[in-house]
């Protein structure tokens, strides 16, 4: 079928309109396909296209603006039924509309379909001409309508407007049968309570000018009515499901626990439940995978919030069920969650409900429906049973390496055992599929997390290895949390790999996580412009780089008239004075075991020491005493410069504060003046274009891929490419008080907000608020007191609850769109509800690779439901705020 489609776009020169569609003629929405448009007038683009999209069927498109070399969707996907007979051919005329416009945040699922519901009318078949326009968030009784010469009677008549049909998404259509060039119209506000024309929209009248072709119809998008958008404002709370506390649980919060929460929390008058990310860490089967980053499979979700009996009862006489009651009850008074004892109770209970009923579960339409949906189900599920069957997740020792070398040998048909986590995968989706629409039905919606990496012996590394860059470990550069930096031991992606299908496997993950959230948080976004990664023969966060970045050539050096000396500035420098510093009066020792004397009186560790990783592994064999072993690994990042190798060459990056390395006062003072410029030519301002391009490559893949909305945590080291790029997507930032973005601040104002932002006190990786006061110097606290809580007499040591409730307050008067607290610090306003001790209500401490997340709110959640008086305290400080 004959496509010509039509862009109203005023553009200058030096830009390209691109078009991309959900067809294969149209790059199957993959930019790396798309079609670029001719410009056919200052306000128009256009290009006509055979699609192979099938009369009667829809088409999903979308416009892009290329720009020196940088690709900008446009903030809406359009869409359109094509006519029913192939021949006719349909005219598509369109308005560019922008990403960064506030009011596409608005038209995302969760606004008409919950927080302010509107029906979706049935839609008829296109008529001549159908007219689309976006009016976001409009109370039930209002609805747009046209007016012009397209009315049918008299034109322009208040009287009888031609009244349009919601579409979905604050979308309205108008179907009409008669058309002529230089047609006039406009959208109009109709009440319809009243039944009375409330308003035109401002501006001039609209015009189709557009010849149509004998039998062709035309679709017309105008963009978004010209009336004022007010913004919308809300408040939610934040919790990690496993930290909930309720009678029917069995010693960890489960996705059942969301409904008794979200009656809480609308009785509070909170819009949004966020959680952290709920999928399957099952690596190590014990309480290292109480980690929720480190999933297994993005697309599985853990076990450990199955809700038992909801699954189904054992008979009464199997020794599990005569002990049900009482293991739960044991795990349930637990002060903190048994991560190991949950599970192993759970994963008993459900190997023998699943043996003793798998006759039927096979059977099961139901079951068998769901299963043939799941594309990811099959590799998952082997992963499992291979991973029971050896004992651990190492695949590279595994008989089958990867799942090509498993279904070449098994094929793709189900095992007993595969079944057997199917039936899981199956309850937990059920599960959480009933959480999530009571939840809806309370106009709540749930705000999910997705994590930035992966473990590195997952299912999706076995299944997709070529996705993954198992060389190098991603991470996080030294900070005041952490001084030797971060190592999360994901493998980092390989974005030219996966952006050859456009993103499929994150546009998947995406599309399989709309099915039970609204909004979403994306975990260090800064991944997406760059990421620091580390060698995976190092350890240390500190021995790591960022990738994308320009480093440095060897050509570059010699610009900077620096001598270059690879083995000063790329291998631990080692010498008398830096053994003294380290190991003090064990430094001979460390020499005799463990260094190897140069011609120059440095020294060199021996062989098998030249990595972290060595050392480490030496340290397992009991060849390296504790007492030393910290030192030793220091030895081996005081580098000046990380070398790295590309298609082009060798690289150098900076290690990160060089100038703190031990002999860097040896260097003469201008090598050191010139090395320190360079190495802040790296951090801050060198790579900044190049992380720009990395981010809107991949960023706007995401964004698009489902319906829900996208919000960044843009915490850490931010390059200043960052907040415009998010800007320019329309993403909403994350803002911490106490984790100030602009330089020279000690707290971020949150009056200085953008509304696309959420703030937030804190998140689960920091204190929570009355620990945090005890954490500040004496300084800090004066200054906050005078500036924040405006106090003038002696500044608290405590933060007591009134200061508490000011600090909340004042969060709650931002212009961002969604205020979200930890459920911590809304119970902590209440001294009836606070925990005694808030250091024992962190969730995280980011600086320990091996913690243990346990926590769990002390309180159940029946006894707050049954506070009625805390839950009107909630509603009027929203209502206050405008935030209810």
């Amino acid at each position: 079928m004959l496509i010509k489609f039509y862009l109203r776009f005023s553009s200058k020169w030096g830009q390209q309109m691109l078009l991309v569609g959900s067809d294969p003629g149209l790059g199957n929405m993959n930019w790396h396909y798309a079609k670029t448009m001719q410009y056919l007038d200052e306000n128009t683009w256009y290009i006509e296209c055979n699609v192979e999209t099938l009369a009667g069927e829809e088409l999903v498109y979308q416009f892009a603006l290329l720009e020196q070399g940088e690709i900008l969707p446009s903030g809406q996907q359009f869409s359109c039924r094509l006519p029913g007979h192939e021949k006719e051919g349909m005219v598509l005329l369109d308005t560019w509309i922008a990403p960064r416009d506030f009011r596409n945040t608005l038209t995302k699922k969760m606004f008409p379909g919950i927080l302010q519901p509107r029906e979706v009318l049935s839609q008829q078949e296109p008529a001549k001409v159908t007219l689309e326009i976006i009016a976001p968030l409009l109370p039930a009784h209002i609805n747009v309508c046209v007016l012009g010469e397209l009315q049918d009677a008299i034109p322009w008549d208040v009287n009888h407007p031609l009244m349009m049909q919601h579409a979905g998404n604050g979308k309205y259509r108008a179907y009409i049968d008669k058309y002529h060039p230089g047609m006039q119209y406009k959208y109009a506000l109709f009440d319809t309570k009243e039944a009375k024309l409330l308003r035109y929209e401002e501006g001039e009248n609209r015009k189709l000018d557009l010849m149509l072709p004998g039998g062709m119809s035309l679709s017309a998008h105008d963009g978004f009515i010209r009336v004022p958008q007010y913004p919308w404002k809300g408040a939610g709370i934040v919790v990690p499901v496993f930290s909930l506390r309720t009678s029917n649980a069995s010693g960890c919060g489960e996705f059942l626990d969301l409904i008794p929460l979200g009656d809480w929390a609308a009785a509070c008058g909170f819009k949004l439940i966020q959680v952290l990310p709920v999928n399957d860490t099952g690596a190590n089967l014990n309480w290292k995978d109480s980690y929720p980053y480190a999933a297994i499979s993005v697309f599985a979700l853990h076990p450990i919030y199955l809700d038992l009996h909801a699954v189904g009862l054992l008979p009464e006489d199997h020794p599990l069920q005569k002990d049900y009651t009482a293991t739960k009850d044991r795990l349930n008074q637990m002060d903190s969650l048994d991560y190991e004892a949950v599970m192993s109770f759970k994963m008993q209970y459900l190997r023998a409900y699943f043996d003793i009923n798998m006759a039927s579960i096979v059977k099961e339409p139901a079951f068998l429906t769901w299963l043939e949906a799941q594309d990811w189900l099959h590799a998952y599920t082997a992963f499992c049973v291979l991973r029971d069957q050896v004992g651990d997740t190492k695949f590279d020792l595994w008989e089958f390496r990867t799942y090509r070398e498993y279904i070449d040998n098994h094929g793709t048909a189900y095992t007993t055992g595969q079944l057997f986590y199917a039936f899981i995968q199956y309850q937990l989706h059920l599960q959480l599929e009933l959480a999530t629409k009571y939840l809806h039905g309370k106009g709540i919606i749930l705000k999910g997390d997705i994590a930035i990496g992966v473990h590195p012996q997952s299912a999706d590394v076995w299944t997709h290895p070529e996705l993954f860059n198992r060389g190098f470990q991603a991470g996080a550069p030294p900070d005041l949390f952490a001084e030797k930096g971060q190592n999360w031991g994901f493998p980092t992606y390989n974005w030219d790999e996966m952006a050859k299908d456009g993103y499929h496997w994150w546009r998947r993950r995406l599309q399989l996580m709309s099915s039970y959230f609204d909004a979403y948080r994306v975990d260090h976004i800064l991944g997406f412009f760059r990421i620091w990664q580390i060698p995976a023969k190092q350890v240390e966060g500190i021995l790591g780089y960022f990738s994308p970045a320009d480093a440095f050539k060897y050509e570059d050096f010699e610009a900077a008239n620096i001598i270059f000396d690879r083995k000063r500035f790329c291998e631990p420098y080692i010498n008398g004075k830096v053994l003294t510093g380290i190991f003090g009066n064990a430094a001979g020792q460390v020499k005799k075991a463990y260094l190897i004397e140069q011609y120059d009186g440095t020294f060199q560790l021996k062989p098998g020491l030249s990595d972290q990783r060595s050392v480490l592994d030496q340290f397992d064999e009991g060849n390296i005493p504790g007492s030393l072993l910290s030192g030793i690994l220091q030895l081996l990042s005081n580098v000046l410069f990380i070398e790295s190798v590309d298609e082009n060459g060798f690289r150098y990056h900076p290690r990160f504060q060089l100038e703190d390395t031990l002999g860097f006062d040896e260097l003469d003072i201008p090598t050191r003046y010139k090395l320190k410029q360079m190495h802040d030519d790296y951090y801050y301002q060198r790579s900044d274009a190049t992380w720009r391009r990395s981010a809107l490559l991949k960023l706007p893949a995401l964004y698009h891929a489902a319906d829900m909305l996208m919000c960044a945590e843009d915490l850490g080291m931010i390059p200043k490419s960052v907040t415009g790029v998010l800007n320019s997507l329309g993403i909403l930032r994350l803002d911490i008080q106490r984790m100030p973005k602009n330089e020279g601040q000690v707290f971020a104002n949150l009056s200085e907000s953008d509304y696309l932002a959420v703030v937030a006190p804190g998140t689960h990786d920091v204190s929570v608020l009355r620990a945090w006061w005890k954490e500040l110097t004496p300084t800090e606290r004066a200054r906050y007191s005078r500036d924040f809580l405006k106090l003038t007499g002696e500044v608290p040591a405590e933060l007591e609850v009134n200061h508490l409730d000011t600090i909340l307050q004042q969060h709650l008067q931002s212009p961002a769109m969604w205020c979200i607290f930890p459920i911590q610090d809304i119970l902590a306003i209440s001294s009836k509800w606070q925990f005694p001790d808030p250091s024992g209500e962190r969730i995280n401490i980011p600086s320990n690779a091996e913690h243990y997340w346990k926590y769990r709110v002390h309180v159940n959640l029946d006894s707050l439901i049954a506070d009625k008086d805390f839950q009107a305290t909630w509603q009027a400080k929203l209502k206050n705020v405008g935030r209810l």
